[in-house]
């Protein structure tokens, strides 16, 4: 069942893989692939510059509105400059709402990665809406997915909820790493992160490295014998079309080689239409080698020049 999900970027940043110490930026472009990966189709709502895999990249804020609101500052030493209340988050909630407003269908599912930042977009849709990667505080919705356990025992701990709700989910949050060794050989690895507060201003965190090469060659591997599939089956489809049209084609050519062929026998070699008429057999006849050359396009057999 392929379902339509209205995927919200982040309002003070660029949704791309070299913003890449914002884990959110990293969660919504993992989750796009993800969904798209599965057959459904993703409208993706962000700042001008971003690179989200999606069927349509909708533009809600630009670069200028950034500029505006934070000026500028090195990403690189100071960490992400943002406000809920700032121009540049009242800008992007805006346009989202007017954006997904002429695009949304019955039974659509709003995404906001970004927690409460994203509520007022939510409180004025009337969609289902589920926030996909919960590692913060400021949870509003009540369809969830956590980025880990210990994020979901620690929500419901702060929301007195004894049982747990049947529907909550956990999708780890994990980066993928590509390295080039020094002897050329392309390896992946697969990082994850779980927070844990211990104890009060006790924090853990605990990292796990995956080699994931061989997954990934697989992956890739796949890939491109679904891409041979894919232009098997076009030069089939274009083999058919081929055959269908020389059928149609030689039956006409038939028609006017039978009746040109009748009118040169009431035809003297010295009169003026005699020679247009050889000249018409003479294109039937070539016409006819090259219906002859689409027959056998069509039915795969070698190819005569």
């Amino acid at each position: 069942m392929s379902l339509r999900f209205h995927l919200l970027g982040l309002a003070h940043l660029e949704t791309t893989k070299e913003n890449s110490s914002c884990a959110y930026t990293q969660k919504i472009i993992k989750l796009a692939k993800m969904l798209k990966s599965f057959g459904h189709t993703v409208f993706f709502y962000g700042v001008e510059g971003s690179n989200v895999e999606c069927d349509e990249f909708v533009q809600v804020s630009a670069k200028s509105i950034l500029h505006e609101t934070y000026g500028d500052y090195d990403k690189t030493k100071i960490f992400y400059k943002q406000d809920p209340n700032d121009i540049a988050h009242s800008t992007f909630n805006k346009n989202a709402i007017r954006e997904i407003s002429e695009r949304m269908q019955p039974h659509d599912i709003l995404l906001c990665p970004d927690g409460l930042y994203h509520k007022p977009v939510a409180d004025e849709l009337n969609l289902l809406t589920v926030e996909p990667g919960i590692g913060y505080h400021g949870v509003f919705s009540a369809y969830r997915v956590f980025e880990s356990y210990a994020w979901m025992h620690y929500i419901y701990g702060l929301l007195q909820i004894d049982d747990g709700v049947w529907y909550d989910a956990v999708i780890p949050n994990y980066f993928e790493i590509e390295e080039l060794l020094h002897n050329g050989r392309k390896v992946w690895f697969s990082l994850s992160d779980s927070y844990f507060e211990t104890g009060p201003e006790k924090h853990l965190l605990l990292t796990i490295f995956r080699d994931i090469t061989e997954q990934k060659m697989r992956q890739i591997e796949k890939e491109e014998l679904q891409s041979q599939i894919v232009q098997l089956q076009k030069m089939e489809a274009i083999g058919n079309l081929a055959g269908g049209v020389a059928h149609d084609f030689n039956n006409l050519l038939t028609i006017i080689q039978g009746y040109a062929q009748i009118l040169m026998a009431q035809k003297d070699k010295t009169e003026p239409d005699y020679l247009g008429l050889k000249h018409i057999l003479d294109a039937c006849d070539k016409a006819a080698n090259l219906t002859r050359q689409l027959l056998l396009f069509s039915r795969k057999q070698p190819m005569e020049f």
